[in-house]
């Protein structure tokens, strides 16, 4: 499992950005991409996006996802321009924004856009999971946060219960647990996820959902003007109220004793369930289904070492998980660890036919 942050660290960077972020409503009429030059000189080397009436700001990676994907722009193509030609991307965003103008809600955070999205986009921000989620965890007793983190793109919570622990081999103890997270930039659902926790190597395997919350509300009209800060804290918390009350409700009824026991007979079920296919072959058809890289695949294969089970692939993944220096990307691996397990026998058999 990634280190991450410390709590503490983590809920002072939460409380910073919830001060210091601005969103705005705003029609992309009232917006337009610039160039931005190196100091003085000619020479262009960035874009940035200025809202009429409130200022220009710099544009994070997913918020120029969030443009290209909108404005269908190719990726590919919309990244060469900003590398090669990015005066060129401006006259491609702007001409979209004028010829098809829509109401869009725009998250900066720090004087740079972070996400360009719906006007029907409903915050459910971070501070507020958080505020839900913590006190409900330590109600619970003997859970321990074992990772947490609050990226560009996603917060997360991993926790564990010493509650319920058992042996999917011996020696091999695991303990139940749950990841908790949310995206404030799009970038997904609030999540709670089931953990499984191995003590062993300290891997985390995510195992499905619990609860997904999709940040879904009603469309807002600028009125062709530019809104700013028009979702309150105490907006946002009354707006999602029973949606926090069910989450509370989630994490305190998430770690069942049963639910845990029939995890691990899977588990063990997939520790004696061997890889006939030549391994090889096999991690190359995981790599490929997946979307792991190349360089991931050869790392799995050579963290799988000798334990050429389905449950030891599913180890190899979710070690290498916790050498990820993208904390997003590790959290994604621990689910695609989940997702091995879940593999049934012909399916298995047959993966690297």
């Amino acid at each position: 499992m990634m280190e991450g942050r410390h709590i503490t660290e983590m809920i002072e960077e939460v409380n910073r950005r919830e001060k210091a972020k601005k969103d705005f409503v705003a029609p992309t009429t009232k917006l337009s991409m610039l160039p931005l030059r190196d100091g003085g000189s000619d020479e262009i080397n960035d874009v940035q996006l200025a809202i009429y009436t409130e200022g220009y700001f710099g544009i994070k990676e997913h918020a120029h996802s969030q443009l290209a994907d909108r404005l269908k722009i190719p990726k590919r193509y919309y990244d060469r321009m900003l590398i090669e030609e990015p005066g060129l991307l401006c006259e491609n965003v702007n001409t979209w924004f004028e010829s098809n103008p829509e109401d869009r809600f725009i998250r900066t955070l720090d004087r740079n856009v972070r996400a360009f999205m719906s006007s029907s986009y409903r915050p459910l921000d971070n501070w507020l999971v958080a505020k839900a989620a913590l006190p409900t965890l330590q109600g619970i007793g003997n859970v321990t946060i074992k990772s947490c983190e609050i990226t560009d793109e996603r917060m997360y919570l991993q926790v564990v219960t010493a509650k319920l622990r058992a042996e999917v081999r011996e020696g091999d103890v695991v303990q139940a647990g749950m990841v908790i997270s949310n995206s404030e930039v799009g970038k997904g659902s609030v999540r709670i996820e089931p953990l499984i926790y191995r003590l062993l190597c300290a891997n985390g395997m995510i195992r499905g959902f619990s609860m997904k919350k999709h940040h879904v509300g009603r469309r807002i009209d600028s009125g062709d003007s530019v809104l700013a800060d028009f979702y309150k804290a105490d907006t946002q918390e009354s707006a999602n109220e029973t949606f926090l009350l069910q989450m509370r409700d989630t994490i305190s009824h998430g770690f069942k004793e049963d639910a845990f026991r029939q995890e691990v007979e899977q588990l063990k079920e997939t520790a004696d369930r061997a890889i006939a296919s030549p391994i090889g072959a096999v991690v190359q058809e995981v790599t490929k289904r997946f979307g792991l890289s190349d360089a991931e695949g050869d790392e799995v294969l050579a963290r799988i070492g000798n334990d050429r089970t389905q449950y030891g692939l599913s180890n190899a993944i979710t070690n290498l998980a916790n050498d990820q220096g993208n904390y997003d990307r590790g959290v994604e691996m621990e689910r695609i660890g989940g997702k091995i397990i879940d593999l049934d026998p012909k399916e298995w058999r047959d993966l690297a036919g």
